[in-house]
């Protein structure tokens, strides 16, 4: 991959310089003290992969990267960590902290290298059918079948699309926002203007990240309400309606208050009395003929 350097600090470029020399994959294109030396670079030698500072003289490396066109990849590279959330949101494809260190370097340009391949390759694919519990994906002139389940997360990359699944990463020709309005909403959330997860597969989060396996992924600040609110809050009342329903059909074991098989006006069976006796929770409600329902908030088939 042909890449550039684009940092401010003299002593930022030699390091970085240091590192590309270093990985296989990579050949130094050139190096640039700023954004307006490095654009008119790129208007005769195109690149692959930039690795750009964020805070420098009159084009910051924020702005420089939404300028950046085509299929060209993005790293960061800076000394701020506050600018993350906002480089998923250009895009980027990692982010790294000065002083970079050689393996988060390596891992990086790994990553980079898999998704030009992906960006390169001729079997990109394009999500065609859309089932309630599988898509059909085409490649290659064939559907293939991808079960939602399977999908960890997707990526947004410029206009494509990758499907992150257990075993595979799939690009589709589509960008995240068309893909979004494919999927289930009550399985799949968009997190950041780069990502959507599979809310099945979230492992942990905290107010600023998600973890799925060894994925980490940033909550954007204009989409953490929205999270808390959709995966949160739903799986608690989610979790109250399966309480109810099982109280309600007898679905875990419990036991009723000594009441119920004292009142005169209950009428147990006998068979019925041995059943709560045992704290069997299976009411055996199919084999009655007329259950009684005492009132709106209790519910008792006996």
């Amino acid at each position: 991959m042909n890449c550039i350097i684009v940092d401010d600090e003299p002593l930022a470029r030699e390091v970085l310089e240091m590192l590309v020399d270093e990985s296989a994959a990579l050949t130094l294109s050139g190096c640039f003290n700023g954004a307006l030396q490095a654009m008119e670079f790129l208007k005769a030698h195109p690149v692959d992969l930039i690795f750009l500072d964020i805070r420098m003289p009159k084009i910051s490396g924020l702005e420089f990267a939404r300028l950046v066109a085509g299929e060209t990849l993005i790293i960061f590279t800076t000394a701020y960590t506050e600018y993350a959330i906002e480089s998923y949101e250009i895009d980027a494809i990692d982010y790294l902290v000065k002083p970079v260190e050689p393996v988060r370097f390596a891992k990086a340009v790994e990553k980079a290298v898999a998704y030009h391949e992906l960006l390169k390759g001729e079997k990109k694919a394009g999500i065609e059918l859309v089932e309630d519990d599988h898509i059909f994906v085409k490649a290659d002139r064939r559907y293939f079948k991808v079960n939602l389940a399977d999908i960890l997360f997707i990526e947004g990359l410029k206009d494509y699309s990758i499907l992150q699944c257990s075993t595979q990463r799939i690009i589709t020709r589509m960008n995240l926002k068309n893909v979004s309005g494919l999927l289930p909403s009550s399985q799949f959330l968009r997190v950041n203007k780069s990502y959507i997860v599979n809310t099945r597969h979230i492992e942990s989060f905290d107010n600023n990240d998600i973890f799925i396996g060894k994925y980490e992924i940033a909550i954007g600040a204009s989409y953490r309400d929205h999270f808390f609110e959709s995966f949160v809050t739903r799986r608690k009342k989610d979790n109250y309606r399966r309480q109810r329903s099982s109280y309600n059909h007898g679905q875990s074991n419990f036991y009723l208050p000594a009441k119920w098989f004292k009142h005169p006006k209950r009428g147990l069976s006998p068979e019925r009395r041995s059943c709560l006796v045992r704290g069997n929770a299976q009411w055996y409600s199919e084999s009655l003929s007329s259950p009684r329902r005492r009132g709106p908030h209790r519910k008792c088939p006996f």
